[in-house]
């Protein structure tokens, strides 16, 4: 009889116990786990952390495709196999880039203006372009109050420019003050926007490539 129910009490006791091991919360059930396994996650928490991306550069670091990616952009491929690098750049505030023989540099409506050719050329690294003006030859750069204007030296940094996506059209970050995110721009009345005017998805900085007049 008492052997019974001593056996009695003890599944009693033992079915408590569980009862009370399940109501630990997860958080107490997190704290209950070894070290170790605590360690993994911690690892794989800081695994999907996104690292920091310093812009520009240290001096001593060989720019790369990632680097630019930290904009949310996407390096193109320079040039076409069948057209080239010669084009029109159509605004989607409904102007033609243009540069002129006294270094002005602004928007018009006149698609047959020879002043809207230009050729895309390389900036030395993927995403980099500088953007020639076929008929003065001169290149677009981007002062230091995010003006643009014509210049024939094109060894300076100030003529190079990010190329990249933004949906279907073109956008050219200024390399030099990529880090304030100054693009070239027009405003829907032809002029230049300034670069710290322009920002990202803006219409003014949106270009739709056009080869059609070099075909």
């Amino acid at each position: 009889m008492n052997n019974s129910c001593n056996c009695e009490t003890d599944s009693d006791s033992d079915e408590s116990t569980s009862e009370e091991d399940s109501d630990y919360s997860e958080d107490e059930q997190d704290s209950r786990e070894p070290r170790s396994t605590q360690g993994r996650r911690r690892g794989r928490r800081k695994h999907h952390r996104r690292k920091k991306i310093v812009w520009p550069p240290p001096s001593n670091a060989t720019p790369t495709t990632s680097t630019y990616l930290n904009w949310n952009l996407k390096p193109l491929h320079i040039g076409n196999p069948k057209l080239g690098d010669k084009m029109q750049l159509f605004s989607q505030t409904g102007h033609h880039l243009a540069i002129y023989a006294d270094g002005e540099v602004r928007g018009t409506k006149d698609e047959n203006d020879l002043h809207t050719y230009l050729e895309i050329q390389s900036g030395g690294d993927t995403g980099l372009v500088r953007i020639y003006g076929l008929l003065v030859k001169l290149y677009i750069t981007m002062d230091s109050h995010g003006g643009l204007y014509g210049q024939w030296n094109r060894k300076l940094e100030s003529t190079v420019f990010i190329e990249a996506f933004q949906a279907s059209y073109n956008t050219y970050l200024s390399k030099p003050h990529a880090h304030s995110r100054w693009y070239i721009g027009i405003q829907r009345n032809g002029k230049i926007k300034r670069g710290p005017r322009t920002g990202f998805g803006q219409k003014a900085i949106k270009f739709l490539p056009r080869r059609s007049r070099f075909e």
